[in-house]
C-alpha cells in the first residue's frame, strides 16, 4: 500500500515536471515569435494634420493610372517607343511615354531550378503583378504643366541604357518650361534620375520632386496555395519598409491596408518595398527634409495597391535659370556585400537593415559571415556547386567544437546518471512514500557521486538561440536560395521535396501538405531516437511515452523547415551520438564508485 502511495506521488511529481517543461517551451516560443520577432520596433509617428497645400503636392497614387483590363506582361510590354536596359545584373526597358520604370528582370536569378525564366522584379501597371517606380515633379501652380505618366518624352541622346551609356530625354510643356531627364545606372542595382528644369518664362516657378514605388500585392488567404518564397512568415518582414525618423520602419501589408497611410519626415533615410530576397527602394541624395509615406488604396481593377513614396522640398526656378534635382532608386537582390557598398559609398543610413537579421543579430550576423566565408572557400577551392552544403556541415563541426566542453560535461553526467539507475530504484523501495526522505537521500547520492543533474540541460539551453539564429540565416540568406546539396536536395532554403507516403516518388500521387515528410526529416527523427537511447531512460510510464513520441513530433515539425536546417541538426545529432558513444565506452572501462546510503530508520 505504501508502495502504491509512493508511486502515485512519484507520478504526480513527473506530471508537474512535464507541465513545467511544456510551459517553458511555450514561453520560449512565445518570446521568440512575439517578443523577439525579427522585426525592428515600429515607430508609427503621425506628422499631424496635412494641409491642403501638402495634399495637393503629395505624390499621386498609382491606382488611377491603371487601364481598365489586366494584361499579360508580354502584351503590356509590347510597346514600340522604348529604351532598352542592359546591365550586368539587370535587363528590361523603359517606355518613352511617362518614363516609368516598369520592366526589370534580374539576370543572375531565376524563378525555378530549371533556370528557364528570370526573376521579374518590375512589371507594368496594367498587369496582375504590377510593380513599378515613378520619379517626377509636381507643380505648385496648377496652371503650369509638369510631366506626368502620360508625357511623351523626346530622346536627346542614347538609344540604350547601360552602365556606360546614360540616356537623356527632353519635354517642352509649351509654356516656356523645358524639362530634361538624364537616366544612368551602375554595374549592380542602382538607377539615378537627374531632373533639370529650365524656366524660360518671366515668372518664378516652383516644383516638388517626388518618387514612388507602387506594387499590386495580394495577401494570400488561409490555406491558399502559394510558392515557398511567397509564403508569409513571422521570421522575416515582407512589405513596406524604410529607415525613417532614425529607426527602421516596417509595416505589414495588412497594417497598411488597415491604416491606409503612415507618414514620416526625415532628412536622411530611404523607403521602399521588400520581399524575401528582393528590394525596390527610393534613396534621396540631399540632406533636406522630405516627406515619406506608406499607403494603400484599391485600384480601378479591384487590386490592392501598396505604395511607398517621398516628396522632397520645394525646388524654386528663377526666370531664365535652370534648377536641378537628383533622385536614386535601388531595384535588385538583397545581397549584403552590395548593400554595404552602397551604404558606405553613398552614405545611406543603415541600408543593410533590409536584410532582416532580427533581434538575435549578434548571433545571426556572425553565423551568416562564417557560412558565407566557408561557402566561398569551398567554392573557390573545390569548384563544387554544393559548396554551401559543405559549409553547413563545416559550421556544424565548428559549433560542436565551441560547445565541446559543455557537451562533454553533459554526456558524462548522463552516463553517470545511467549507472545510478539501480541505486535510484533501491532508494525508491527503501523510502516508500517518504517523499522528503527520498529527496534528501537522492541529493546526498548526487553529492557523493559528484553529479549535477542540471548539467545535462545546459547544452540544450545554449543550442536554442543557435537554432533560431541559424534558422533565420538559412531562411533569409540569398546565398542559400537554389543552393544544391548531395542527392535530391537541390535547394537548401526549401523543405525536403521527397515524401515517404508516396515512397519517395515511386507512387504517383500527392499527399496533403501536413503529410509531406521527406527523407532528411525522417533521418533526423531516427538520430534523435538513437540519441535518446544513449541517455538515461525515465522510469515513469507517462514520461516514457512522451519521450518516445518526441522524435515523431519533431519529424513532422522539421518536414516544413528548410532542408539546410534539417541537414544541420541531423549532422549535429550524428556528431553528438559519436561523442556520446565514445565517452560511454571510456566510462565503461572505469570502475563505478560505490556509495552507501543510510537506511531509513
Amino acid at each position: 500500500m505504501k508502495h502504491q502511495h509512493y508511486n502515485q506521488h512519484h507520478r504526480d511529481d513527473h506530471r508537474r515536471l512535464l507541465i513545467f517543461f511544456a510551459l517553458t517551451v511555450v514561453v520560449m516560443l512565445f518570446t521568440y515569435f512575439f517578443l523577439l520577432k525579427p522585426q525592428a520596433d515600429k515607430a508609427r509617428q503621425q506628422q499631424g494634420m496635412v494641409t491642403a497645400e501638402q495634399k495637393k503636392n503629395a505624390p499621386l497614387g498609382a491606382a488611377a493610372a491603371q487601364d481598365q483590363q489586366l494584361k499579360e506582361v508580354g502584351e503590356a510590354l509590347n510597346r514600340t517607343a522604348k529604351i532598352d536596359i542592359d546591365a550586368p545584373q539587370l535587363s528590361g526597358s523603359v517606355a518613352t511615354t511617362g518614363l516609368r520604370f516598369d520592366d526589370l528582370e534580374l539576370k543572375s536569378y531565376y524563378t525555378s531550378l530549371e533556370q528557364k525564366e528570370r526573376v521579374r522584379l518590375l512589371a507594368p501597371s496594367d498587369t496582375k503583378k504590377s510593380y513599378f517606380v515613378e520619379i517626377g515633379l509636381l507643380s505648385s501652380d496648377e496652371k503650369i504643366a509638369a510631366p506626368t505618366n502620360k508625357t511623351q518624352w523626346k530622346v536627346v541622346s542614347g538609344d540604350k541604357l547601360t552602365p556606360t551609356t546614360p540616356v537623356t530625354l527632353e519635354w517642352d510643356n509649351g509654356q516656356g518650361v523645358v524639362f530634361t531627364r538624364v537616366v544612368s545606372m551602375d554595374e549592380n542595382y542602382l538607377v539615378t534620375v537627374t531632373q533639370n528644369i529650365t524656366n524660360n518664362t518671366k515668372e518664378k516657378l516652383s516644383f516638388y520632386p517626388y518618387g514612388l514605388v507602387s506594387q499590386a500585392h495580394h495577401i494570400p488567404a488561409k490555406g491558399e496555395k502559394i510558392t515557398f518564397e511567397d509564403e508569409p512568415s513571422s521570421v522575416q518582414h515582407i512589405g513596406p519598409i524604410g529607415y525613417l525618423n532614425g529607426e527602421l520602419q516596417e509595416e505589414a501589408y495588412k497594417d497598411v491596408q488597415k491604416a491606409k497611410t503612415f507618414e514620416y519626415k526625415d532628412t536622411t533615410g530611404w523607403v521602399g518595398i521588400t520581399s524575401k530576397y528582393w528590394l525596390v527602394a527610393l534613396l534621396p541624395q540631399g540632406k533636406d527634409v522630405f516627406d515619406a509615406r506608406m499607403t494603400h488604396q484599391v485600384g480601378d481593377l479591384k487590386q490592392d495597391i501598396y505604395q511607398t513614396d517621398l516628396r522632397e522640398k520645394e525646388l524654386v526656378v528663377e526666370p531664365g535659370q535652370t534648377a536641378k534635382n537628383e533622385l536614386r532608386f535601388f531595384a535588385g537582390a538583397k545581397k549584403l556585400s552590395v548593400l554595404h557598398n552602397y551604404e558606405q559609398k553613398l552614405n545611406i543610413d543603415r541600408f543593410d537593415l533590409v536584410v532582416d537579421f532580427g533581434r538575435l543579430y549578434f548571433l545571426t550576423k556572425p553565423l551568416y559571415y562564417t557560412l558565407s566565408f566557408l561557402g566561398n572557400f569551398f567554392h573557390e577551392t573545390f569548384k563544387t556547386p554544393i559548396s554551401f552544403g559543405f559549409a553547413l556541415l563545416a559550421i556544424t563541426i565548428l559549433l560542436r567544437l565551441l560547445t565541446f566542453p559543455l557537451q562533454n560535461k553533459s554526456y558524462r553526467s548522463m552516463n553517470r546518471m545511467k549507472d545510478l539507475a539501480p541505486k535510484m530504484h533501491a532508494l525508491k523501495e527503501q523510502y516508500g512514500e517518504d517523499k522528503a526522505g527520498f529527496q534528501k537521500a537522492t541529493l546526498e547520492l548526487y553529492k557523493s557521486e559528484k553529479i549535477n543533474p542540471a548539467s545535462g540541460c545546459l547544452p540544450i539551453l545554449i543550442q536554442i538561440p543557435i537554432f533560431f539564429a541559424l534558422y533565420k540565416v538559412i531562411y533569409i540568406t540569398l546565398d542559400m536560395r537554389h543552393a544544391p546539396f548531395l542527392g535530391w536536395i537541390h535547394d537548401l532554403a526549401a523543405p525536403d521535396p521527397t515524401n515517404v507516403f508516396n515512397l519517395f516518388g515511386l507512387l504517383h500521387f500527392n499527399t496533403p501538405l501536413f503529410l509531406t515528410i521527406g527523407a532528411w526529416p525522417l533521418l533526423y527523427g531516427f538520430t534523435m531516437w538513437l540519441q535518446q537511447r544513449l541517455n538515461p531512460q525515465p522510469e515513469d510510464p507517462m514520461q516514457k511515452q512522451l519521450f518516445a513520441m518526441m522524435p515523431w513530433m519533431f519529424v513532422f515539425i522539421f518536414a516544413k523547415l528548410p532542408a539546410g536546417l534539417v541537414i544541420y541538426y541531423t549532422w549535429s545529432n550524428i556528431l553528438g551520438i559519436f561523442q556520446q558513444y565514445t565517452l560511454r565506452r571510456m566510462h565503461g572501462k572505469q570502475p563505478v564508485k560505490t556509495t552507501t546510503v543510510a537506511a531509513k530508520k
